[in-house]
């Protein structure tokens, strides 16, 4: 038996390449992209005028949950 799915719909501002779990998305922002429930990552990598950088975090998600997290505004930490 295969684990239930849940959905996310998420974007990003500014716009990045996105990563959800490993696996690359063809756009940003995206709609309701199956997940399995749990803990899912989020990775954006982002290429601007100060140079390449990311950005990741962490969301949970039930089963059947279609969850919107919006357009997430992305930060460059300073380190």
């Amino acid at each position: 038996m295969s684990p239930a799915p849940a959905y996310i719909t998420v974007g990003s501002q500014p716009l990045a390449a996105l990563t959800i779990n490993g696996r690359r998305t063809t756009g940003n922002p995206v709609a309701n992209f199956a997940v399995t429930a749990g803990p899912v990552h989020l990775q954006f990598d982002v290429t601007d005028a100060s140079g390449a950088w990311s950005f990741d975090t962490t969301v949970i998600v039930r089963a059947g949950e279609n969850r919107n997290l919006g357009r997430i505004r992305l930060a460059r930490s300073r380190s």
